[in-house]
C-alpha cells in the first residue's frame, strides 16, 4: 500500500499565481475515480492573486473532499477570489471546511 499525502505545507515558498496555476494543473491531474485525501493545505504568503486562486480553488474544488483544513492568509485574494471561495462553501465542497485562514 502506497502512504498518501494528508498535508501539503508550503508557506513562504514564493509560488506567486505561476505556482498557484501550477500546483492547480498537477491537481487535476488525479484520476476523478480516486480523490485526493489531502486533508490540510497551507498555502499562506505566497503573493498569490486571483490569477493563481481561481484555478487553484477550483482544482481543490474537484479532487479534495477530504479538505478540512485550508491556509490562505497574506496573499491577494482579491474580491474574485473570495466569491468563488464562498460559492464553493455555499455548495458545500470541503464540508465547509472547519478551519479556513
Amino acid at each position: 500500500e502506497r502512504p498518501e499525502l494528508t498535508a501539503l505545507s508550503l508557506p513562504e515558498a514564493a509560488l506567486g499565481d505561476d505556482g498557484a496555476r501550477q500546483l492547480a494543473e498537477a491537481m487535476s491531474t488525479c484520476p476523478a475515480e480516486r480523490a485526493s485525501p489531502l486533508r490540510t493545505l497551507d498555502l499562506s504568503h505566497n503573493s498569490m492573486g486571483a490569477l493563481g486562486f481561481q484555478p487553484l480553488l477550483q482544482a481543490v474544488g474537484k479532487v479534495c473532499p477530504a479538505l478540512r483544513e485550508l491556509n490562505l492568509g497574506f496573499n491577494c485574494l482579491a474580491e474574485s477570489g473570495a466569491a468563488l471561495l464562498s460559492q464553493q462553501l455555499a455548495q458545500g465542497a470541503h464540508g465547509g471546511l472547519p478551519a479556513l485562514d
